[in-house]
């Protein structure tokens, strides 16, 4: 888990050069649903959904980190737009 850790905080020093880059976005947020750091990860997949909203992975690790918070209902909404 420590690369992830790595892994965000060089997803962050990147999004200070493009906070609009998605694959970054979505990485960062992809990284902190691994480390279970659920509510961080919708925050960041939400930024991401405001750049490319037609996004299904998005969408559906939006739906993992809801899934992660037990809030299933909001997860299975995610998992629908994806």
């Amino acid at each position: 888990l420590d690369k992830y850790e790595e892994a965000v905080l060089s997803f962050d020093k990147a999004i200070e050069l493009d906070p609009s880059h998605l694959s970054t976005l979505f990485n960062k947020g992809t990284a902190l649903l691994i480390l279970k750091r659920y509510r961080e990860s919708i925050q960041i997949l939400d930024l991401a959904i405001i750049i490319d909203p037609s996004d299904c992975d998005v969408h559906y690790s939006k739906g993992l980190a809801y899934a992660g918070l037990c809030h299933f209902s909001q997860a299975i909404s995610c998992f629908d737009l994806a």
